[in-house]
C-alpha cells in the first residue's frame, strides 16, 4: 500500500475513477487465480505481489471515492457511520468467535 498510494494520486488524475477501480479488482482477481493454480512457490509469491498490488489501488481508492462522494458538511457522519458498523462487527465476531 505504500507504493501503491503515492502511485493513485498521478492514476487517479489521468484514468476515470471506475476504470481504475475495475482495473485494480482485476489485478487483484487475476493474482488470486495465478495463486491458485500455482505449481511452485515463486509463482505463488508473484501471484501474492499481483493481490496486494490491486488491494493497495483499491484501498487507497475507497477514502478518495468517500470524500468525493460525500459533501464536506455531512462527511463527519459518514466517517461515524463506519465506524459505528465496524464497532458493531467486532462486537458480534467477538461474541459468536468465543
Amino acid at each position: 500500500m505504500a507504493i501503491a498510494m503515492p502511485l493513485l494520486a498521478f492514476l487517479i488524475n489521468t484514468i476515470p475513477t471506475k476504470r481504475l477501480y475495475l482495473f485494480s479488482l482485476g489485478i487483484f482477481l487475476l493474482g488470486v487465480l495465478i495463486a491458485f493454480f500455482a505449481p511452485t512457490f515463486p509463482i505463488l509469491m508473484a501471484a501474492r505481489a499481483l493481490q496486494a498490488i490491486g488491494n493497495g489501488i483499491m484501498t487507497s481508492m475507497a477514502q478518495v471515492v468517500l470524500l468525493t462522494i460525500y459533501p464536506p458538511e455531512k462527511r463527519e457522519v459518514s466517517w461515524a457511520g463506519m465506524v459505528s458498523q465496524l464497532v458493531q462487527l467486532l462486537s458480534w465476531l467477538r461474541h459468536y468467535l468465543a
